[in-house]
């Protein structure tokens, strides 16, 4: 819940859990002392040395699940359960502006995912067809094609090896599939059903 007091103080509550579902939110490793998150459609700015200096994000109509920062310039990028994924920047005056929005998926996103370079957007979650997709972020181009995940993926992580990336999901499946990029290509590769249980 968000509530704005008579003098214009804004107190924010706990992000919003879901049964079954890891809560996201980050802290900060460009601005000290920020932990965001969302609650329902509204993303939060907590300032966890002075909580009346937060700043919240009022102008998204679906339920966000997930958010990630882009270390180098201080943008955001949340995915909501439509499979939109939308970028904005919070400014040191405290004003937070929307930069982009990218539909990523068809269902929800479960992880967003920056490049080191901050030039390129991954996107994992559930949907009909594509469960993963990556795009770049000037031009919303797509960076190849993320084939081989055939149950719905609820995390993910990049990593930069020599002048490649890794990208590593799991899901549903009780599998980790790894494909190699940017630009991906191929089926990738599965580590097979070696868990027992959803990877969270």
């Amino acid at each position: 819940m968000v509530e704005q007091s008579s003098e214009s103080t804004i107190i924010v509550g706990n992000p919003s859990v879901v049964r079954g579902r890891r809560a996201s939110l980050i802290y900060s490793e460009k601005r000290p002392n920020l932990l965001v998150y969302a609650i329902r459609d509204n993303l939060i700015f907590r300032n966890m040395a002075n909580p009346a200096e937060s700043r919240v994000y009022a102008d998204h109509r679906s339920r966000i699940t997930c958010v990630t920062e882009q270390k180098t310039a201080g943008k955001f990028a949340f995915g909501d359960e439509k499979g939109m994924v939308t970028v904005v920047t919070l400014k040191e005056n405290g004003e937070i502006t929307k930069d982009k929005e990218f539909q990523l998926l068809a269902q929800e996103v479960n992880q967003v995912l920056w490049s080191n370079d901050g030039t390129r957007l991954i996107a994992v979650g559930f949907g009909t067809d594509t469960k993963a997709n990556a795009v770049t972020y000037d031009t919303g181009s797509k960076c190849g094609t993320i084939l081989g995940i055939t149950t719905n993926q609820l995390c993910a992580d990049l990593a930069q090896i020599d002048k490649k990336y890794a990208l590593f999901s799991a899901g549903e499946g009780n599998e980790i599939m790894y494909h190699e990029g940017i630009p991906f290509k191929g089926q990738g590769v599965g580590s097979g059903a070696v868990h027992s249980n959803f990877i969270n």
